[in-house]
């Protein structure tokens, strides 16, 4: 049984007192989710069933598992370039890998699951995708998040409003 609260994973297995079939020992892998705050890393405990003297032996052994990141978010402009004249940009923020919430932030600090805007994103073909616009230059900054996955770096692009080059 693998239950899990704000801040801690606790494993338990059925109580045996040694005289039940052995088809009742169960033994293998169980893999225990992170905590709902994202504090722990998911982990794996080995469970091992054995008998010794007639008596019932129960090992468990809890690893950490190794985890993929998600994938850095990209921020681009609609013709691919940092710097616009008109008086908003649309701001394209993707990421590659599916199912991430993105998060992002323009007032220069480090976003997160915790701080910044979550991004209205929509699914596409190659992962999920969104749109930002902007009125004056800014620094915006992302991050990528999902369950069962560790953060993406955050990416930083700076766009600068530039009302001269609409008057070449």
């Amino acid at each position: 049984i693998c239950t899990s609260d704000a801040d801690w994973l606790t494993l338990a297995t059925a109580e045996n007192d040694g005289n039940d079939a052995e088809a009742d020992i169960h033994d293998g892998v169980i893999t225990i989710g992170a905590t709902p705050n994202r504090s722990e890393l998911p982990r794996s405990a080995l469970v091992t069933v054995s008998r010794e003297n007639g008596k019932l032996v129960r090992e468990i052994t809890v690893t950490q598992l190794a985890m993929e990141h998600a994938a850095m978010p990209e921020i681009h402009t609609a013709n691919g370039n940092t710097t616009f004249s008109d008086y908003v940009a649309q701001v394209w923020i993707t990421c590659v890998t599916p199912g991430v919430t993105i998060y992002y932030t323009t007032d220069g600090s480090e976003p997160s699951a915790d701080n910044g805007i979550k991004l209205e994103t929509f699914d596409y073909a190659d992962g999920v995708a969104g749109v930002v616009n902007i009125y004056n230059s800014m620094t915006i900054k992302a991050i990528a998040v999902r369950y069962n996955l560790l953060d993406s770096d955050v990416t930083s692009v700076r766009l600068v409003r530039d009302a001269t080059l609409a008057e070449a």
